[in-house]
């Protein structure tokens, strides 16, 4: 149920919470798209890739796309 408005400055932010409702600190977050066509090339993958701070919240600037977002946050889990 996510709104996305794309602008020169996109970005994706929020709050990581573990099955606890504590912050997940530290937690990986990394988003992909593609396949993106250039001269001459094409790119199979495009990442950015981020950690949450110590209260969860986190901020990734991405390029316009349709994303695979994934986060990972040790033992609190995985989540995609």
């Amino acid at each position: 149920g996510w709104v996305v408005t794309l602008s020169d400055k996109t970005y994706l932010e929020g709050k990581i919470v573990g099955a606890d409702g504590k912050p997940a600190a530290n937690a990986d977050i990394r988003a992909s798209f593609g396949p993106v066509q250039g001269d001459g090339v094409q790119i199979s993958e495009v990442t950015t890739e981020g950690k949450s701070r110590e209260d969860g919240t986190y901020r990734l600037y991405l390029q316009p796309g349709t994303y695979d977002v994934q986060v990972s946050a040790g033992a609190q889990g995985v989540y995609r």
